[in-house]
């Protein structure tokens, strides 16, 4: 959402220093999100790559175990 442009109209209120300030807050604010938003995509690759990791050590540990099985029968 584009809170900056949306924020330079604030000079319709009749105090520049608030709309100044409305300008100021909200670039900010869109420049807080846009950090969030990296650090959450950033979070959710980790997150999946260790799935992804946990997946192929738990089915490589159930393929041993069956081998040994198998062995000993």
């Amino acid at each position: 959402m584009d809170l900056k442009s949306l924020a330079e109209q604030g000079s319709a209120i009749g105090d520049d220093s608030a709309a100044e300030a409305l300008v100021t807050f909200c670039g900010t604010w869109e420049l807080g999100a846009e950090f969030l938003a990296d650090c959450a995509a950033s979070l959710t690759e980790g997150l999946n790559s260790a799935n992804n990791n946990f997946t192929e050590t738990d089915q490589a540990i159930r393929d041993a175990v069956n081998s040994v099985k198998s062995d000993l029968s």
